[in-house]
């Protein structure tokens, strides 16, 4: 009979040492769900508060470009692409499809464009090329 008893207590002891962690990883997973949510709505505040000047940035880069042919230069470019590399890296709430336009844009500038200077012609298309990438990109982030 005590043998019994013994066993009983050790199998509600077990039980409830189940139920206890089981509880502790439910709520170590929500306050990790939480801490996520704090931090996207945290970025998408800051965001909103510096959507206007990051869209003006971009189409200012895309009009240079454009524009004149002395913006054309690597010096140029590479600031470009830290702009570029700091919006990917600062805001991590955006969907796959603007993340990714923002990386192969940032790839574009690196593997193409600035390997690829001494050449006229296709520096011509590669600024249009430039160009177009940028407008998608300040079009993506004026939708939201």
């Amino acid at each position: 009979m005590l043998q019994y008893i013994n066993n009983f207590l050790d199998n509600i002891s077990n039980w409830i040492n189940a139920i206890s962690l089981i509880v502790s990883i439910v709520t170590l997973i929500t306050m990790l769900r939480f801490k996520h949510k704090l931090r996207v709505e945290l970025e998408k505040e800051r965001f909103n508060k510096q959507k206007h000047s990051i869209i003006k940035n971009l189409r200012s880069y895309s009009d240079s470009l454009l524009g004149f042919d002395e913006f054309y230069q690597p010096e140029f470019l590479r600031k470009i692409d830290l702009f570029l590399l700091d919006l990917n890296t600062s805001y991590t709430f955006w969907g796959w499809k603007l993340s990714n336009r923002i990386s192969a844009a940032s790839k574009y500038i690196n593997q193409t464009c600035l390997v690829d200077l001494s050449n006229q012609e296709s520096n011509q298309t590669h600024r249009h090329n430039l160009t177009r990438k940028l407008r998608e990109i300040s079009a993506l982030i004026e939708k939201e």
